[in-house]
């Protein structure tokens, strides 16, 4: 025979408040917050406004297209990493050279999407702290011959050592279709695409750790008391006393 059960079902808040006055256990409302925390983490809304500012800033310094991947936030090996198909040579090197080059470059992506799109290079600059080196804009008079993107070398894992920065310089050709170059510029372009070589995969490592830092703080931001109660509300998820789930 069918029966007819009433519950009594309690908001986020309201469990706070009962807690609050000594009523029911902390882990009823522990067992109530965590399951909102599920709620709120288990779509890609949390993190989508940090991925658009930060492939928005990869791009503004020729990382176009970056894609970025990421892992976490308690186990080992945990992290974030990008990628890059095609990078833009002009931008990345003028923006190596000094983080105010390339203003024009920035300024037609700018004008080619909305408006209201920001510059977010000083933000980036910031967080990532790259190292400069004015002498790396004489590298724009061989970027015919330079071939570079960003490469994952690990399926496995998302973390900033799961990637690489790869640029080639096609010194043969560089020279033979250039017989003015001396051998001596050629050294001297070898060394200075070293050592661009090696500031830009530092540079690839520090965003990583950034973004990854970033997003954390996203997470975490979810896991406030404040937005798992507006949270919540919002969607109108109820509890039993004993913290248990269960909607209206």
């Amino acid at each position: 025979m069918p029966k007819t059960i009433t519950r009594t079902v309690y908001s986020y808040k309201e469990l706070r408040d009962l807690h609050k006055k000594g009523e029911i256990k902390a882990d009823y409302l522990e067992k109530a917050r965590w399951k909102l925390f599920e709620f709120a983490t288990e779509d890609d809304f949390w993190y989508e406004s940090s991925y658009e500012e930060w492939t928005t800033a990869l791009k503004q310094i020729g990382f176009p297209e970056a894609k970025i991947r990421f892992s976490g936030f308690s186990s080992q090996g945990d992290g974030a990493s990008f990628t890059c198909d095609h990078v833009d040579h002009d931008v990345l090197i003028k923006f190596m050279s000094h983080p105010r080059e390339g203003r024009d470059c920035v300024d037609s992506y700018i004008r080619g999407s909305k408006e209201s799109e920001q510059d977010y290079r000083d933000w980036l600059t910031f967080n990532a702290k790259p190292h400069f080196n004015p002498s790396y804009k004489k590298l724009l008079g061989v970027r015919d011959y330079l071939s570079m993107h960003v490469e994952s070398i690990d399926h496995h894992y998302s973390h900033w050592n799961t990637c690489r920065f790869r640029l080639e310089f096609d010194d043969y050709h560089a020279q033979g279709n250039h017989p003015k170059r001396t051998k001596a510029f050629m050294d001297r372009t070898e060394i200075l695409t070293k050592d661009f070589r090696e500031d830009c995969e530092q540079l690839r490592k520090n965003i990583s750790n950034a973004i990854y830092r970033h997003l954390e703080g996203d997470y975490r931001a979810q896991g406030e008391e404040d937005y798992l109660e507006d949270f919540g509300e919002a969607n109108g998820y109820t509890f039993l006393k004993n913290g248990r789930f269960e909607m209206e």
